[in-house]
């Protein structure tokens, strides 16, 4: 088109009506397919919008049954078994691949319900219960999981990146190959979290604060933990294969009935004397009174 316009404006000045029509033509023709892409992008975006907000209807419809399924069931209110039936049908739910980017799913009861592959990223989780439920190859890229209860939840192949997990229960959840890096970055309180017996193969927690996080019989395996705020974490019971927690801030954690296999990388740690290792292990370097934070990581005074 501009190779058109730069060739009548080089035509004979005898025919200016014929180039300033063509130009005018062009150009008319340009505006209006940028007015009809621009308003299809609105219209997309819109219609995109509207489809969370349904899909957030659904999950919400959901929700209410099944909490008033237990409600009957725990109350005698209707026949104990039926209603139990009903619940745990209710609790398989197909929810798969739903896209529900930055809704509110705040209080929600949903343990069992399939969320795999599904858009969570900036989904608000607080006080929700997803107890046993599946979340793996989820986007949940800046959730906010605040006080809940996920244990034995899937969470394999997970993107958990710059989330905010506070004061929730995974007990015996998985994170294999989950990437969560940056958990909590800037937040002021500790994030207090339950992973007892959960699964950690593979999974990524770079720059992460899992401080006062209770990791009691979990497995790790592959793991790589580098400058992580581990602070008062316990790890009783442990089994930690191959990790690397390279620059982690180990003040006050509880290693001392863990079981440590292969090469498990300790440069760099910041440790103290309420730092509690295995019975006769080889102690890293890095032992100091405190550990302060660091600029660019998630650690705190």
């Amino acid at each position: 088109m501009v190779a058109v316009v730069k060739r009548m404006l080089k035509a004979d000045d005898s025919k200016w009506w014929v180039r300033d029509l063509g130009i005018a033509f062009m150009v008319a023709i340009l505006v209006g397919g940028l007015s009809l892409l621009g308003q299809k992008l609105i219209d997309d975006e819109r219609a995109l919008r509207d489809a969370r907000v349904e899909n957030l209807r659904f999950i919400r419809d959901i929700s209410v049954s099944a909490t008033l399924a237990e409600t009957r069931a725990a109350a005698d209110v209707v026949d104990e078994e039926a209603a139990a039936d009903d619940f745990e049908a209710r609790r398989y739910t197909p929810l798969s691949g739903l896209d529900l980017k930055d809704q509110n799913l705040a209080g929600l009861t949903l343990p069992r319900a399939d969320l795999s592959r599904s858009m969570l990223s900036g989904v608000d989780f607080t006080s929700a219960d997803l107890t046993d439920a599946d979340l793996s190859n989820t986007t949940m890229t800046s959730a906010r999981i605040v006080s809940a209860t996920m244990p034995e939840a899937d969470i394999n192949y997970a993107n958990l990146d710059d989330a905010e997990l506070t004061s929730s229960n995974f007990r015996k959840a998985q994170f294999n190959l989950t990437s969560a890096r940056n958990l909590n970055r800037g937040l002021e309180s500790y994030s207090k979290n339950d992973f007892s017996g959960a699964q950690f193969l593979g999974s990524d927690f770079t720059g992460s604060d899992l401080s006062q996080s209770d990791f009691t019989a979990a497995f790790f395996d592959g793991t790589v933990m580098r400058e992580v705020n581990l602070r008062g974490a316990i790890f009783a019971g442990a089994l930690v294969r191959d990790v690397d927690l390279t620059g982690s801030n180990l003040d006050d954690v509880d290693f001392s009935t863990v079981d440590f296999q292969g090469v498990v990388q300790l440069t760099g740690v910041c440790w103290t004397e309420t730092t509690r290792w295995p019975e006769g292990s080889e102690l890293p370097p890095g032992k100091v009174d405190s550990c302060d934070p660091l600029a660019g990581n998630a650690w705190r005074p």
